[in-house]
């Protein structure tokens, strides 16, 4: 039998992708409102902070949001397999390959944004992703 916890191993990888994400988002923003000396009430509402930044440093807001939508059906699957005691070598190599698929679009994402390149990881994050909950699902019915 496999240890169970391996699976918690991509799912931490994936808080932490979401820690450094948002940290780098923080810093770009602060860095670019200081040098250009923005004043806070210009920048209160996203709309406004939209409008105030370049999209380089709009970027990793847009990724961030990302890390808040897939990968949330992520933590809740993994855990559903966690918590199962559903863990064998699949779940484990497809967490894995989700993680470093969402570790790629990310860092498309905030740096040079290539749309093509980004979407296949996008792209292969979802499929990885589907397989999973796919494979849990019949398991778990059948």
């Amino acid at each position: 039998m496999m240890n169970n916890e391996l699976i918690l191993m991509p799912v931490i990888g994936m808080m932490l992708l979401t820690a450094v994400v948002w940290l780098y988002m923080l810093a770009l923003r602060l860095s670019y409102i200081a040098r250009h000396h923005i004043d806070g009430s210009q920048v209160a509402s996203p709309e406004q902070l939209r409008e105030q930044l370049p999209e380089v440093v709009n970027q990793p807001a847009n990724n961030f949001k990302n890390l808040c939508e897939l990968p949330i059906i992520f933590y809740a699957i993994s855990i559903m397999i966690y918590a199962s005691y559903s863990v064998d070598t699949f779940y484990v190599k497809a967490g894995l390959m989700f993680l470093v698929l969402r570790i790629g679009h990310s860092f498309v994402h905030c740096t040079f944004n290539h749309v093509g390149l980004r979407f296949a990881f996008y792209l292969g994050s979802s499929v990885v992703l589907w397989a999973m909950i796919a494979r849990f699902s019949l398991l778990q019915l059948f």
